[in-house]
């Protein structure tokens, strides 16, 4: 596969976790999560410029580490929502 279309790829795959994390399970979003940083290895492999790897790997990692960033949040989000309705009574299933 080509630059652009790994690359399209991991754009899709990082808008998904960004914007879907509290949508998705632990596991998707961890596999998701997983993909992303396996798809930034074959990114990288697939451009010849070693100072452009560089930078490409640089900007890369730097969304994986906002998608795990936004996983985190989802996780703790869903923690405390568990936490309060055992504390309060709520139900846990969506409005």
């Amino acid at each position: 596969m080509d630059y652009e279309k790994l690359r399209d790829h991991f754009d899709v795959l990082a808008q998904q976790v960004v914007h879907d994390a509290t949508s998705l399970g632990e596991h998707e979003r961890k596999q998701k999560l997983l993909e992303m940083h396996q798809l930034v290895d074959r990114i990288v492999e697939v451009v010849p410029d070693h100072d452009e790897q560089a930078s490409i790997l640089c900007r890369l990692e730097n969304l994986v580490y906002r998608a795990n960033s936004a996983i985190n949040a989802a996780e703790q989000l869903e923690n405390l929502r568990k936490k309060s309705a055992l504390v309060y009574g709520w139900s846990l299933q969506a409005d």
